[in-house]
């Protein structure tokens, strides 16, 4: 559960960026701001954990992995979930505007992600290791 507050911590500075985008600059910046994050946090943390390590390799309970990498899959999905609604137009006018495509997410749909994080931490307080 440490680890879950340290995550949303570390996070902050980009929920907040993109809050700022958003409803200050009305820029869709902040959602690649987010996943470029992600990304980040995925691919160079990780492999820097390994590399410093002392002993040039991790140790890892598959059990925990393995719940890390089904939450990490049903997150994927949600954003996904989140973004599938994608049409022509701007505010949402479906005709043509010369922009291309937009995706807009309605109000209840990041609901999903936030009920998802809340299993995700109920999960992680209960978990036997």
């Amino acid at each position: 559960a440490g680890a879950t507050f340290m995550a949303a911590g570390a996070s902050s500075p980009e929920m907040f960026a993109a809050f700022v985008s958003l409803f200050i600059t009305k820029s869709s910046l902040g959602i690649g701001t987010i996943i470029g994050s992600e990304i980040f946090n995925h691919l160079c943390i990780c492999a820097g954990s390994v590399l410093y390590s002392k002993t040039g390799s991790l140790v890892l309970d598959p059990r925990i992995l393995a719940r890390e990498v089904i939450f990490y899959a049903l997150a994927i999905a949600g954003l996904l979930y989140c973004e599938s609604d994608t049409r022509s137009g701007h505010d949402g006018d479906d005709g043509d505007d010369g922009r291309g495509k937009r995706i807009y997410i309605h109000w209840y749909q990041p609901l999903v992600l936030l009920a998802g994080y809340a299993l995700y931490v109920i999960v992680c307080a209960n978990y036997e290791t």
